[in-house]
């Protein structure tokens, strides 16, 4: 039967469609440090442990940290360990004991009272940790106003521009046991040396991130999948502890893969599925031996991740970016691997982090097929809601079909270029747009 398509999204339904896949970003975010949680956004608050509130964020030239409800001034010691480059040490600084590290840490905060405060540096040569006086600004949480704030000139720790690990914990003064721990999953028995096995990891430190994206899963996930070509689906179990997988499987909702084994703790597990997952869009489940729904990701026409470029089947994946991320926002927390960049079955992903409505956003869409199915007349718009121009040489827009429009165009501040007939967007496709380093700007699916 032949079909006319129209799809015409004018500028008042784009604002609803948007709003449900754009996640907020607030990092470039300046804080004062003067003790007033007032100005910290939602998504700089990374998570709460034993009452206390970890907040976090960055600009271009500090990284701040905070921490609310706990008076640090009498009730313990606050510390904070940082890795940005090779080398540093997996063993925390000595206060009454020490605690293993989830990675080997190249700096550090020990905030005790507001006249002990030091920012820590692991001195290779030595072999041990160097308590220097502190870089920034810092305001310490007492009786009064239990709140903590402190800001770190990224000049202290070498500039870094991504790759940042954060692991934080709060233990008493008098003895090492720790009473609350971030990320959550970390031990804080209050026993004396804990273990720490997660951390937060932001691959980048551009304008547009929100931090609290780098939350780990506390359960094992769906990390990794392909649906075009020979399809696969990659378990992470980001967890402490190994997980016995007997009677778990995973579901379309048409069909079953039965798992088994032991998978274990910061393990993968490449599953080559016979599921038979659809390319245009489609809903992965993960459930437990109890029929317990575990994990679940739906992408392309089916749900707000994204489905992949279709050119080379089996040379891309969508991926939780940052690996093992989990916030329950499939848009947020899945993004392509880069063009060329390739899989990564079996290890950590790689993809680059999706920062939706940062930057150029899909404006208007119209997608439209003659009588016969053979002439497009489609087109969408690019509008740059920014101060400044957007170079986007080397962007690309995808339709989730073997079709791709690469960029070389500049639009300013304000501005809005129309583009017509590359994509050939027909009835239910969605609309991509990606920059030249893979990151994800925006995107729009519908089934009008």
């Amino acid at each position: 039967m032949k079909r006319k398509h129209w799809l015409s999204l004018l500028a008042a339904l784009l604002v609803l469609a948007l709003t449900a896949t754009v996640a907020s970003a607030t990092a470039y975010h300046t804080i004062t440090v003067d003790g007033d949680t007032s100005e910290w956004d939602p998504d700089d608050v990374m998570e709460t442990d034993n009452g206390g509130d970890l907040y976090l964020t960055w600009d271009e030239n500090n990284l701040y940290i905070g921490l609310g409800n706990v008076n640090v001034d009498d009730d313990g010691v606050f510390f904070v360990y940082l890795d940005t480059t090779t080398g540093g040490s997996t063993t925390s600084a000595t206060w009454n004991g020490t605690h293993t590290l989830p990675f080997a840490a190249d700096y550090g905060i020990a905030v005790d009272a507001d006249n002990s405060i030091n920012w820590l540096s692991w001195n290779s040569g030595t072999s041990s940790w160097d308590w220097n006086a502190w870089p920034g600004s810092k305001y310490v949480g007492r009786s009064g106003n239990q709140t903590t704030e402190l800001s770190v000139p990224w000049t202290s720790m070498g500039s870094p521009t991504g790759n940042l690990y954060v692991v934080a914990f709060f233990q008493n003064q008098s003895d090492n046991g720790v009473t609350a721990s971030w990320p959550t999953p970390n031990p804080a028995n209050n026993s004396g040396s804990e273990t720490f096995t997660h951390f937060y990891h932001f691959p980048s430190l551009v304008d547009g991130i929100s931090p609290d994206a780098s939350v780990l899963a506390d359960h094992v996930v769906i990390n990794e999948f392909n649906a075009k070509g020979a399809e696969h689906i990659e378990l992470y179990n980001p967890t402490a502890s190994a997980v016995d997988l007997t009677g778990w499987y995973l579901s379309d909702g048409e069909g079953t893969d039965n798992l088994s084994g032991s998978l274990a703790a910061g393990g993968y597990l490449d599953v080559a599925t016979g599921l038979n997952l659809h390319n245009t869009g489609d809903e992965i489940m993960l459930y437990d031996a109890s029929d317990t729904l575990v994990d679940q990701v739906a992408y392309g026409f089916n749900g707000a991740a994204p489905i992949e470029f279709y050119e080379s089947p089996g040379n891309y994946s969508i991926q939780r970016a940052p690996n093992g991320t989990d916030t329950d926002d499939d848009a947020r927390d899945f993004n392509m691997s880069k063009i060329g960049g390739g899989t990564t079955f079996g290890a950590a992903n790689n993809a680059a982090v999706a920062l939706l409505g940062s930057s150029i956003v899909i404006n208007e869409v119209n997608a439209y097929q003659d009588a016969d199915d053979d002439v497009n007349f489609d087109y969408y718009e690019l509008y740059n809601p920014l101060t400044h121009t957007v170079v986007m040489t080397g962007w690309y827009a995808t339709d989730g079909g073997d079709s791709l429009q690469v960029f070389t165009d500049t639009i300013p501040a304000g501005g809005w270029t129309v583009y017509s007939g590359t994509l050939a967007i027909a009835y239910n496709d969605p609309l991509y747009l990606w920059t030249d380093e893979g990151i994800r700007l925006d995107q729009i699916t519908s089934d009008a």
